[in-house]
């Protein structure tokens, strides 16, 4: 996979909406400060318009969802589950 063909975002709340919205974290790196950082396959082209539309604070799902989904990746961040 080529670095175009990555999303890559250290905002958990961004990487709890895309994988509310579908899109599966292909992997989890971390910075030399202990950041991390989700990867997403950037090969769709509803990904682009969803990242748009949260930062532009349009974004609607499933708010249940969203807050599980955030939950584990926080755990995921710091090493549990």
């Amino acid at each position: 996979m080529t670095i175009d063909a990555v999303f890559k975002t250290s905002s958990t709340p961004l990487a709890s909406f895309l994988v509310t919205e579908g899109f599966p974290v292909i992997d989890i790196i971390f910075n030399d400060e202990a950041r991390a950082f989700f990867l997403f396959a950037n090969d769709s082209p509803r990904i682009q318009p969803i990242i748009k539309d949260f930062h532009l604070l349009r974004a609607v799902t499933n708010a249940a969802q969203l807050i599980s989904n955030y939950q584990f990746l926080v755990k995921q961040t710091k090493g549990g589950a």
